[in-house]
């Protein structure tokens, strides 16, 4: 059964993982299964069974002997484990060609993340998109309002500092930087960096390494 704990703590490369599991875990909810081993969601994703089951019990479930874990009291203990069950408002600012396509992903619901409202420097050039996107200096007035707790930063590197500091001054507390700039944060803020070049460059690595291209 799960534990009545929410706060166990996971590493960082867990709570990685996780999102991962859970459209493995619906699919097989949804043919009927009733418990699922960590060697068959590991053969799926190819990584080792031992990490698997590892994160899974740090959900709080406990596997059964030749069974495996229970599969709907595991589910929604990797939903609850990721706060899907609690929705966490965000802001974006910046909303070019990258900032457009985030918000025309509709997969950020599915793990409790809701974008409910943008700027831009430009909102009038800005695609048609489904939230409100104001200029900059509406900026403070509007999070006074809203008060989400994620920023997400989509702008140029030489603006991305300021911006961070108007968001953090204003209440935010976790900033997604898919810019180059390498942020000054006070204590208390969560920064998650997501540089795509870099990743680009990892994978070339790797599949020269593997000598596939």
């Amino acid at each position: 059964m799960p534990h009545d704990k929410t706060d166990c703590i996971l590493s960082t490369q867990s709570v990685k993982r996780l999102p991962l599991y859970l459209p493995i875990l619906s699919e097989m909810r949804d043919a009927g299964d009733s418990y699922v081993s960590s060697a068959v969601i590991a053969e799926r994703l190819s990584f080792d069974p031992i990490m698997v089951r590892k994160d899974l019990a740090g959900c709080g479930v406990t596997g059964l002997p030749r069974k495996g874990f229970p599969l709907e009291e595991l589910y929604r203990a990797v939903e609850k484990t990721l706060g899907c069950h609690v929705m966490c408002e965000a802001v974006m600012v910046g909303v070019g060609k990258l900032g457009a396509a985030l918000l025309g992903f509709p997969g950020f619901s599915q793990y409790g993340i809701k974008i409910v409202v943008a700027f831009d420097i430009q909102p009038a050039q800005v695609p048609q998109v489904n939230i409100p996107v104001y200029p900059m200096n509406r900026l403070e007035d509007v999070l006074a309002k809203t008060k989400p707790k994620i920023g997400i930063l989509t702008v140029p590197a030489d603006v991305a500092q300021p911006i961070a500091d108007r968001l953090i001054a204003a209440g935010v507390k976790g900033i997604w930087n898919f810019t180059s700039t390498h942020l000054t944060i006070p204590e208390g803020v969560i920064v998650k960096r997501e540089n795509l070049a870099t990743s680009m460059i990892v994978l070339s690595h790797r599949l020269r390494v593997a000598k596939l291209i």
